[in-house]
This record gives structure tokens, sequence and C-alpha cells, in this order.
């Protein structure tokens, strides 16, 4: 059940825009990061405003373009800032902690990486291996500034399913990607976002993936939605210098996997966009299906969920796609 909702005001702290990272501390406090004004706005567990970290900027403190934060077990506030080289510490009370430095040699619409228990930042990087580029998984100590990396697992193409055109290109609507995500306890998942595959490859230890399989039927692009991503494609093209595009490369329905999390307890939590509505699956560490829940709200896509025992934080849209953040009760979890 939907417990508490922050957002959706035209004006003021309460409107957000770019949300590109939620977290929770261990007083309940909600916090967002809305990338457009760069800046993170903290939320008490009414859903009352209570102050905003940070702005646009170069100077101690400020961001120039964060993406993603994480709040640690201390309730201290991180802000990854590729584009700043850095990652900026803040008290509870929102004081400037520390600036850990990091040169990026790459980076996404999103942070990919976060905090493990034991107080570790972690993001996904270019690295060389002989003579060609692959993907190494950097590890900072915040405490000592000390950086190793890790090889990770290829999982296949990143690459979207676009539509090209002499003056920009943009993805195709609905289209399954291949998704890879870190789970902050030593695996990688990769998956097909069409399909309820996931596997889990450890870092730190040889052997088979762990597997995540379930059933679930993706849900239908309805004919409003397509009549609605058609349009956009027509808009984009009008500044892009096309005429012609194939519109049949839109799906017939949604992707299935919108994004999985580990908890506490050791976990997973995988989001599901079924026939049936929002859904989420629950497994336990060797990959056994525990329960499954139905969401009352739309989850978005690509921004992780912050989960403690049966709550749930997460960036929602409206029926108008206005994000929010929502906390969200699990109460009863079918079997």
């Amino acid at each position: 059940r939907l417990e508490l909702a922050v957002g959706g005001a035209e004006s003021g702290p309460l409107s957000l825009n770019d949300v590109r990272g939620i977290g929770l501390d261990p007083q309940g406090r909600l916090y967002a990061l809305d990338a457009q004004l760069q800046e993170v706005r903290v939320f008490d567990d009414r859903g009352g405003y209570v102050r905003t970290i940070g702005r646009a900027g170069a100077g101690p403190g400020e961001f120039v373009g964060a993406n993603g934060i994480a709040v640690d077990s201390a309730g201290r506030l991180w802000v990854y800032d590729p584009q700043a080289g850095r990652l900026t510490g803040f008290d509870s009370a929102g004081r400037l902690l520390r600036t850990v430095p990091l040169q990026s040699t790459g980076y996404g619409y999103l942070w990919e990486g976060g905090l493990d228990d034991a107080g570790l930042a972690y993001d996904l990087q270019q690295g060389r291996r002989d003579t060609t580029r692959t993907s190494v998984l950097r590890r900072i100590n915040l405490q000592t500034t000390q950086i190793d990396t890790l090889p990770i697992p290829d999982c296949g193409s990143s690459s979207v399913p676009s539509y090209r055109f002499p003056g920009g290109f943009m993805s195709v609507p609905y289209a399954e990607v291949h998704w890879r995500w870190f789970d902050l306890a030593g695996k990688v998942w990769c998956a097909a976002t069409g399909t309820y595959a996931l596997s889990g490859h450890s870092l730190h230890h040889a052997g088979p993936p762990l597997e995540l399989l379930g059933d679930a039927s993706p849900a239908p692009v309805t004919a409003a939605e397509r009549d609605s991503a058609i349009a956009q494609v027509r808009a984009f093209m009008k500044g892009a210098g096309a005429s012609v595009v194939d519109f049949d490369l839109i799906p017939r329905v949604k992707p299935l996997l919108m994004r999985m999390d580990r908890d506490a307890a050791h976990r997973y939590w995988v989001g599901l966009q079924t026939v049936t509505g929002p859904r989420i699956d629950v497994f336990d560490s060797t990959g056994i299906l525990l329960a499954h829940a139905t969401l009352p709200v739309r989850l978005s896509r690509g921004l992780h969920w912050v989960i403690r025992d049966s709550v749930i934080v997460a960036l929602m849209l409206d029926s108008l796609d206005v994000p929010y953040v929502a906390r969200l009760q699990i109460d009863r979890m079918a079997q």
C-alpha cells in the first residue's frame, strides 16, 4: 500500500523534475536528487520539507553533473558527481564532510554503483585490457580514498535499439535492452528486459552464476500508448531531418523487467511490469522464489529503489508521467 507520496507540486520544494537518486536514512527521512537543479532535497518521515543540500556550481559542496546519491548506515549523504570528478559527503544535518576526488572515464544517465554494507563506494568505469576497452568495477574507500578495480562479466550489447537520423537519434519506445546491475554484495547481474531470467555473476568466487527465473506475461502496449510513441518519434523527426521511419520497430509489448535490488536479509526483489499490473517477486539468496506482491502504483524504469524490511522507497510516475517519491508498505505477500 502507498503510505506516502512526495512531489507533484508545480513549484517549490515539492516540485521534482529530473530525479536521478533517492535515499532513506535511519530516521526515515527521504532524499531526492533533482538533477535539473543539481540539488538534493530532504523530507521528514511525514513528507514535510526539511532542507536542500547543495546547488549547481563547482565549489565545495556544489554539484556540476550529479547523477546519483546514497545514504549510509550513519545517515551520511554521499553525492556522486562524475562531471565534477568527485564524491561529496554530508552529515545528517546537511553539513559538508568530505570530498573524495574521482577521475571518470565515462558516465551515463544514472550512477551505476552505490555503497555497500561496509561503507565502500562502487562505480562502473571503462578500463583497458590489452588493446581493448572493457568495463571494470571501481571500489573506493571513502575514509582513505584508496581505489582498486575489479573486472566484470560481459552482459551483452549495451546499445539501445534506436532510430538514427541525419540530425540525431532517439531510442525506440518500449524496446528491449540488455541490462546490468551490481548488487553491492559482490555480484553483477545480467538480463534482457524482455525475458524473466537474471544471472548473477560473482566477482569474488569462480563458479556458475546464480539464476533468478520466473514466470510472467509482459504488459501490452495499448493503442493510445502506441499512438503517443509514434507522435513522439514524428516530433523528433521534424528537427532531425528525417521523413521516413519504420514504426513496426515499436514492440507490441512492454519490457517485462523494471529493476531489482537486494535487502539486508540477502533477499532479491525483482520489479516487473506484467499484463496484470506492476508486481514484485522476492527470491532468497539461493534463487528460490519466496513470494510476490502487487503494486498500487507505476514504477519508473532505471532508478533503483531503497528497501528496508517491508518498506520500499521508489521513484514513481503519475498518470501524466510526473515523478514523485513514494514510500510503500508491504503488508502481505502471496506465496
